[in-house]
């Protein structure tokens, strides 16, 4: 519960990720299944939300996949939790268990690089430049809002008596 992999998971995400572990054992990790119609029972009706989930669990490596799904023999999808041992594999039992891998703990969130815009005086317009992060850019590539402009060249609306 206290790593960044899950602390930082979305809500449908950790509801998933509890319907997995709702009244199962470690002796049974490995055989945790969440279909879509078994969420809906606790709440989660959209279709995509569970694969779009369980697919951010697999990607924060908080669970993996211990045996994909088999659409004409008709079997689910299962998952083992990452910081209990796994004891199953593909639906039958292990002679030995797999230690837990705890992967969640490598796992750190990828944060997009912003631009930093400066404004040119003479020509009065914005470029990019490289140099990190600044906190009035957005992440998509867009000049600042016109409310920031003001520290340039025109007074902030602060310094106007606006506010």
């Amino acid at each position: 519960m206290e790593s960044r992999a899950l602390a930082t998971a979305p809500h449908a995400a950790f509801r998933v990720l509890a319907i997995l572990l709702v009244g199962k054992s470690k002796e049974r990790n490995g055989t945790m299944m969440c279909s879509e119609t078994y969420a809906a029972q606790y709440g989660i009706r959209s279709h995509g939300a569970v694969r779009r989930a369980l697919q951010e669990l697999l990607d924060r490596k908080l669970i993996i996949c211990t045996r994909r799904v088999q659409k004409l023999k008709r079997f689910a999808a299962l998952y083992a939790v990452t910081w209990w041992p796994v004891h199953s594999r593909e639906g039958q039992p292990l002679d030995h268990p797999e230690p837990a891998t705890h992967a969640y703990a490598d796992w750190s969130p990828i944060i997009p690089a912003l631009r930093i815009w400066n404004f040119n005086k003479e020509k009065k317009t914005f470029t990019p430049t490289s140099r990190g992060p600044h906190p009035y850019c957005k992440g998509d590539g867009s000049p600042p809002s016109p409310r920031f402009r003001g520290q340039i060249d025109q007074p902030s609306p602060l310094q106007q008596g606006e506010l």
